[in-house]
């Protein structure tokens, strides 16, 4: 009944841009050890509202089923910047580099940035990496030969942040 009941994948998605995942649940691990059931579920969102509203549910679904309920690792969202002085820069640098500006895509991952932003609320950040596919399973994998250009990219953007016109 758990299994069934808690169900992975898109809880919801951007009413303007349906492709794109606003919050989202999956299993991260189940273990039986010393005669115990151990369950984790993670719940990511852009809004932690949201992610807290999921939460909520999972929590009454288990009382509701008998299992205790107990919160662990929480990742804290990181809600799209309705203008970012970082995106500019990145577009205009990568522009330079490479003759064209990259495509955009907002997705509710980014895990690492909103722990950033949770330490500091007024920075503007960017997410990029190299393509990748099969993200969390064991297919994952990273496109390398991709690398050397985002090294180049981030130093290019970095002295630019660092260039005395800009400080």
């Amino acid at each position: 009944k758990l299994l069934y009941m808690l169900r992975t994948g898109t809880k919801k998605r951007d009413a303007e841009n349906p492709t794109i995942v606003l919050t989202s649940g999956v299993v991260a691990a189940v273990k039986l050890a010393h005669g115990r059931f151990h369950y984790e579920y993670t719940v990511r969102a852009v809004e932690d509202h949201e992610k807290n509203l999921h939460s909520a549910i999972l929590e009454e679904t288990l009382r509701l089923l008998n299992f205790p309920f107990r919160t662990g690792k929480d990742y804290p969202g990181w809600p799209k910047s309705p203008h970012s002085q970082m995106v500019d820069l990145v577009d205009q640098v990568h522009g330079q580099i490479f003759g064209y500006v990259p495509g955009h895509q907002y997705i509710h991952g980014g895990i690492e940035v909103g722990v950033i932003l949770g330490a500091i609320p007024d920075m503007d950040a960017v997410g990029m990496l190299p393509s990748m596919a099969n993200a969390h399973t064991p297919k994952e994998l990273l496109y390398l030969d991709q690398v050397p250009d985002y090294w180049q990219l981030i130093t290019a953007i970095l002295g630019q942040k660092l260039a005395p016109s800009a400080l």
